[in-house]
């Protein structure tokens, strides 16, 4: 591992971030829930890793940085997009 990069750089920080976002450290779950959360959690930060690593990194040597950015605001807009529609189904005003 590399020593001395700023701790957002650190899953471990963005997975208390998330706990904090989502006020899961207010929620009396059990041990093997909060376990499968965090796996999940960690699974979807590897996959996109590999995404931007992989995919994306290609995608931008031949499109450019531009559209690079376009695909990551993309990106952002559907999560964004899938979170409002949760909270809508959550208030029971369900699309």
């Amino acid at each position: 591992m590399i020593k001395n990069l700023p701790k957002d750089f650190s899953l471990e920080h963005q997975w208390n971030l998330f706990v904090e976002r989502c006020d899961l450290g207010k929620i009396n779950m059990p041990e093997d829930q909060r376990r499968e959360m965090r796996r999940a959690f960690f699974g979807a930060c590897g996959q996109l890793l590999i995404l931007f690593k992989d995919e994306l990194g290609d995608y931008i040597d031949k499109e450019g940085d531009e559209a690079g950015a376009k695909v990551m605001q993309n990106m952002l807009d559907q999560v964004s997009d899938f979170w409002q529609k949760e909270m809508h189904k959550q208030s029971g005003k369900a699309n």
